[in-house]
């Protein structure tokens, strides 16, 4: 997994889209550099998943979590799921990010939410 393993510096946080939060953490888009310092042409726009640590009790059971999913993003390989491109793990500091790529549509709740889906679709849910 440390191949995974992305340096902070190479993370750009715009302010321009608000986060999307849901019970296990947030996402908010970011862009990534290929190298800390690397000029724009490298640059990839991302979805960072932070992981909210706020409760030390359950420090644990959420840091195997975070390395479980994270494995289990490493291991797949599908055209219909995102590759995870890295992580950011930082116990002391409370961070625990996964970096994937932007994808500009809608999550999948608000696809359900929206009842706008084709025949195939339909079938298939």
């Amino acid at each position: 997994m440390s191949s995974y393993r992305i340096d902070v510096g190479r993370i750009k946080f715009t302010e321009a889209e608000p986060a999307r939060c849901g019970g296990q953490g947030a996402v908010v888009v970011a862009t990534l550099t290929a190298t800390e310092g690397a000029n724009t042409e490298n640059e990839q726009k991302v979805a960072v998943k932070k992981l909210y640590w706020h409760d030390v009790s359950d420090q644990d059971r959420r840091f195997n979590a975070f390395v479980n999913e994270l494995s289990l993003m490493a291991a797949l390989s599908h055209p219909n799921i995102v590759i995870l491109l890295g992580f950011v793990e930082d116990t002391t500091s409370g961070d625990a990010w996964m970096i994937i790529p932007w994808e500009g549509n809608e999550n999948v709740r608000e696809f359900l939410q929206s009842g706008e889906w084709d025949i195939p679709e339909r079938v298939s849910l």
